[in-house]
C-alpha cells in the first residue's frame, strides 16, 4: 500500500487486517484511524498500521488547552488550526492540526450566530472536551477561554480593548467577540 498522507480521523484499516500502531487509535467497532498528520505505513510483516510524522507529536488528550487561528466559520461549527497545545501547564510539541468548536460549546449564554462571537483570523484559546473518530471538539464556555487576539473585519488591524468593547485604532470600527480573560 502507498504512503498516502492522512490527517487525524482518517480511516486506515480494521483490526482484522492490521493492528493499531503508533499514532493511530481504534474505536469500539475495531476500526483504526489516524491520530496525527503524516504518512500511513502498513507493516505487512507485523500486520500493523502506523502513521509516520516528520517530528514526534504528543497526542491531544481530553482536558488539553489548545491555541489556534480560526480558519473557517460555518454555523454551527468554527474550525480552528492549532498552533499550540498545553497539558498540565506544559507546552506540548505540536504540528498542524484542526479542532472544531460547536455553537453549543461557545458560551453559557444563548448564541444565535457564530459570526457574532468570532471572525476569521482571530486567535482563540479553548479546552478539549471530546475526542472521537469524527474529530476533536473544544469549548470556550469558561472565562479564560475565547478570543485572545482579534483583528478588524474592515482593515485587518489588531483590535484594542476599551472596557468590554473592541475598537480598531486605524478605521474606528467597533466589534464584539467572545473574549477570553487573557485577551491581549
Amino acid at each position: 500500500m502507498s504512503e498516502e498522507i492522512v490527517v487525524p480521523g482518517d480511516f486506515l484499516s480494521v483490526e482484522e487486517e492490521f493492528g493499531a500502531g503508533k499514532n493511530t487509535f481504534e474505536d469500539k467497532e475495531g476500526n483504526i484511524f489516524a491520530s496525527v498528520v503524516g504518512k500511513q505505513d502498513f507493516n505487512n510483516k507485523d500486520r500493523e498500521v502506523s502513521v509516520k510524522t516528520t517530528k514526534e507529536v504528543n497526542q491531544i488528550e481530553l482536558g488539553s488547552i489548545v491555541t489556534g487561528k480560526i480558519v473557517r466559520i460555518k454555523d454551527p461549527v468554527v474550525t480552528i488550526e492549532i498552533s499550540k497545545i498545553e497539558r498540565d501547564g506544559k507546552e506540548q510539541v505540536s504540528s498542524f492540526g484542526i479542532v472544531q468548536l460547536m455553537i453549543a460549546n461557545v458560551s453559557r449564554d444563548h448564541i444565535n450566530f457564530l459570526r457574532d462571537e468570532f471572525r476569521l483570523g482571530d486567535i482563540i484559546k479553548a479546552k478539549v472536551i471530546k475526542i472521537n473518530k469524527f474529530g476533536i471538539d473544544v469549548t470556550t464556555q469558561y472565562p479564560e477561554f475565547g478570543v485572545i487576539k482579534a483583528y478588524c473585519s474592515n482593515c485587518r488591524n489588531a483590535l484594542e480593548l476599551y472596557g468590554r468593547t473592541l475598537k480598531c485604532s486605524k478605521c474606528g470600527s467597533i466589534e464584539k467577540r467572545k473574549l477570553s480573560t487573557e485577551f491581549r
